[in-house]
């Protein structure tokens, strides 16, 4: 769960410097996909 926890953080990090980037939100967008994959 740490490691779930840091890349959430790194992830609010870089979203908060490029709130505007498509890239961002697409990263973010699979990243919650696996977590919930992950999480059940």
């Amino acid at each position: 769960m740490k490691t779930h926890y840091s890349l959430k953080n790194i992830l609010s990090a870089t979203t908060q410097n490029n709130p505007y980037t498509f890239t961002s939100r697409l990263e973010i967008g699979l990243f919650l996909s696996q977590s919930a994959a992950l999480i059940g």
